[in-house]
C-alpha cells in the first residue's frame, strides 16, 4: 500500500476496490458524530484505568448541572478531516435556594455540599482546565455504494477544556 497525504494529514491511499483512508476517515467521523453522549469516552477512560480523580470529576460536574446523560449541544465535523468539536453549557448549580412570594418569610436555604463543588468549580474561571487521552474502539462500519462493510480500530485523540465563564 502506498501512502500519501493531502495538506489535511488524510490518507489518500487506496485499501482495494477504490476506497481511500480518506473516505474510511470520513465515515468514521461520521460515526462518532452519532455518539452525542458527553461522559461516555471519560466514563470508558475511567473504567478502564481505574482513576478515581476523573469519576470525581464527573460526579462533580453532574452535580453542578450536568447529567450522566447530557448530549452535546452543538457538534462539529470539520471537513475533509475527521476532527470534531463539541460544546456544551450549563447554568452552575450553586446550592442556594430563594424562596419566591412577596411576604414569605423562609429563609434562604443553602445546600452546602453542592455550594462546595461550585466553589471547587470556580478555579476553572478564567484557567481552563485540560485532559487529553487516547480512546480506541472496535467500531462495524455498514457497506456503502462504494465500500463494503468492515470491522476496525478507531483512535480518537480525546481533548476536553473544562472552563468557567462568568
Amino acid at each position: 500500500m502506498d501512502l500519501k497525504m493531502d495538506l489535511n494529514g488524510v490518507g489518500k491511499e487506496q485499501l482495494g476496490m477504490g476506497v481511500s483512508m480518506g473516505k474510511i476517515k470520513q465515515r468514521c467521523g461520521d460515526y462518532l458524530m452519532g455518539k452525542r453522549s458527553i461522559f461516555t469516552a471519560l466514563q470508558r477512560n475511567v473504567n478502564k484505568e481505574n482513576n478515581v480523580a476523573e469519576q470525581h470529576l464527573i460526579d462533580m460536574l453532574c452535580m453542578s448541572g450536568f447529567d450522566r446523560e447530557d448530549e452535546w449541544g452543538f457538534r462539529a465535523l470539520e471537513p475533509s478531516r475527521c476532527c470534531i468539536s463539541s460544546i456544551a453549557l450549563v447554568l452552575l448549580k450553586t446550592g442556594i435556594v430563594h424562596h419566591a412570594g412577596g411576604g414569605d418569610t423562609k429563609p434562604v436555604e443553602v445546600d452546602y455540599q453542592q455550594m462546595a463543588t461550585a466553589q471547587k468549580l470556580l478555579l476553572f474561571w478564567r484557567k481552563p482546565a485540560r485532559k487529553c487521552w487516547w480512546d480506541g474502539l472496535d467500531i462495524e462500519l455498514p457497506p456503502d455504494g462504494e465500500d463494503e462493510g468492515r470491522t476496525i480500530k478507531l483512535w480518537s485523540r480525546r481533548v476536553w477544556t473544562l472552563e468557567l465563564s462568568l
